[in-house]
């Protein structure tokens, strides 16, 4: 009796361990590991996911990226400017890639900054305009891109991500008085289009830990 007992136990026990980690998560888990997923993409994605390596398609093909630099720290991919604004909320990381346009005529820097979660990202955007350390790359339209040709400045946010950019002319001109609108335009656009991928709903079954859905 006392076997047989002890054998039920074991495969009432064995059912439900594997009920549990079979079950597809409740609407609440869901949720949450969502935001999980979304928040690690910068991570878990590769760098072309993160940076295509065109921007457009066709004949709206408009950015075409020259380089992606190496993963930093804060004080290392933001201008003086944006590190003191991210310092005190919580930077955790910056990840840069440089594009131009498609006919070679301007530069962007476009920077994923990650926050230490939304509160932080909101209060760096509640606190103003800033701009990631232009990203160079010898032998390309952007080697001489640096932090004295960045003509204007672009940053949206989303969730714990910030997303700025760094807009210039390859030519190694110093920032101008007042910039062209369209530097500006070219700049917002590439923002939004990187931002938009990392911002969009995340999907639970794609977070770490999740054994099944």
């Amino acid at each position: 009796m006392a076997i047989v007992g002890s054998l039920c136990c074991l495969t009432a026990g064995a059912i439900g361990l594997v009920f549990e980690l079979t079950r597809p998560p409740a609407s609440t888990q869901a949720a949450e590991l969502g935001t999980m997923e979304q928040a690690d993409r910068w991570r878990t994605w590769n760098a072309d996911r993160i940076f295509p390596r065109m921007q457009g398609q066709g004949a709206r093909l408009y950015a075409v990226r020259l380089g992606i630099a190496q993963e930093s720290g804060c004080a290392d991919g933001l201008n003086p400017v944006a590190q003191a604004i991210v310092w005190e909320p919580g930077c955790e990381r910056v990840l840069r890639a440089t594009y131009s346009d498609r006919n070679g005529s301007l530069l962007a820097t476009v920077a994923i900054v990650v926050m230490r979660d939304e509160h932080a990202a909101a209060s760096v955007a509640e606190a103003g305009l800033a701009g990631p350390r232009p990203a160079a790359f010898p032998g390309t339209l952007a080697a001489r891109f640096g932090d004295a040709q960045a003509q204007q400045h672009v940053m949206e946010r989303q969730g714990r991500y910030l997303v700025m950019a760094a807009v210039g002319y390859p030519d190694g001109r110093p920032a101008l008085a007042h910039a062209a609108r369209s530097v500006f335009g070219f700049a917002g656009r590439l923002v939004d289009d990187t931002l938009l991928p990392l911002a969009s709903a995340g999907d639970p079954c794609r977070a770490v830990e999740v054994v099944s859905c």
